[in-house]
């Protein structure tokens, strides 16, 4: 097993040289393989199985396999709400965007800004990554305050959470910037405040960071170790000055003092948390499914907030969702 950080893989069978087999009689837990001999279930099986304690404990390899089975989760936990909040994004975004090219390390948006409400489609060549930071652009505190009470849904009543909790919601210096350039040489250069991570904890006391906006170049990856992404990736420990407690009453009040993208933002974003927080009631555990099931899931969830957020643009401004 490698010690470095990478995360795109999960260790549950295939990945792991180990396998962690061990027998007891719980055939009910949720990563049982019914492809293995009759009784045999990973080694993290102690969660769901108290029989299994002594040998699981006396097994070195549980620890190794608790910690992956605690990054498997709090990865669907950062991929649902990444997608969820860029499905969001795409479906308000006004920028028509025309090329994106990357320079020594910045991307370059080449775009027409539209009216507020109208649309646009991104283009289909683009790369995940381009679409990503067109999309999560000049979002840091904005991201902040839309997911604020979603932020408090994983921390509520009906998270479906129950191995992890939300420490905070963070907004690290980074170094790499985006550049949107409008018509007659108009250029917005993205600060390098422009991201959003928030702080999960484990029941091991283990602190990790789910990417979520990445404003200067799309989510590269979605989980690391808290003190790792900040030594690596960030310039410094610098936050941002208002917490994320803080954003949604910011944003409220730019609302009210007639800030239309603003006010835009606040009704669109009271619509995004009702979408979301319907999904989970009725969804609870569906950051413990598997690999298809949880793909499913996804497309499902992300499908409803596109409709929704389309009909919400069709009932303000009178378009057709």
């Amino acid at each position: 097993m490698s010690s470095s950080p990478s995360f795109d893989a999960f260790c549950a069978y295939e990945s792991c040289s180990q396998q962690g087999i061990i027998l007891c009689n719980c055939n009910n837990a949720p990563e049982y393989d019914t492809q293995r001999p009759p009784a045999s279930i990973p080694a993290w099986c102690y969660d769901h199985c108290g029989t299994a304690m002594l040998h699981v404990l006396q097994s070195p390899h549980y620890a190794e396999c608790m910690v992956r089975r605690d990054r498997k989760l709090i990865s669907a936990i950062g991929t649902a709400i990444k997608r969820w909040y860029l499905t969001y994004a795409e479906s308000l975004i006004n920028l028509l965007v025309h090329n994106v090219t990357t320079t020594c390390g910045t991307i370059n948006v080449s775009c027409t800004r539209k009216a507020l409400g109208e649309v646009c489609a991104l283009p289909s060549n683009l790369e995940e990554w381009e679409k990503e930071a067109v999309l999560a652009f000049d979002q840091s505190d904005l991201s902040l305050a839309l997911t604020r009470e979603i932020l408090r849904l994983f921390e509520g009543d009906v998270s479906p959470i129950k191995d992890v909790k939300v420490l905070s919601a963070e907004s690290p210096e980074t170094p790499l910037k985006t550049v949107l350039h409008l018509p007659n040489n108009t250029t917005f250069r993205n600060d390098n405040m422009g991201h959003v991570m928030w702080v999960i904890q484990t029941k091991a006391d283990e602190k990790w960071v789910l990417e979520l906006t990445g404003a200067q170049y799309g989510i590269r990856g979605v989980t690391f170790p808290r003190n790792y992404f900040l030594w690596k990736v960030c310039i410094t420990e610098h936050f941002a000055e208002r917490p994320a407690e803080k954003e949604w009453e910011c944003l409220v009040e730019a609302a009210s003092d007639g800030d239309k993208l603003r006010a835009f933002h606040r009704d669109a974003g009271r619509h995004f948390f009702e979408i979301v927080k319907a999904y989970l009631k009725e969804h609870p555990e569906f950051v413990y499914l598997e690999n298809g099931a949880f793909e499913h899931s996804l497309l499902d969830s992300t499908a409803r907030v596109r409709h929704g957020m389309a009909q919400f643009v069709a009932n303000r401004y009178g378009t057709n969702a």
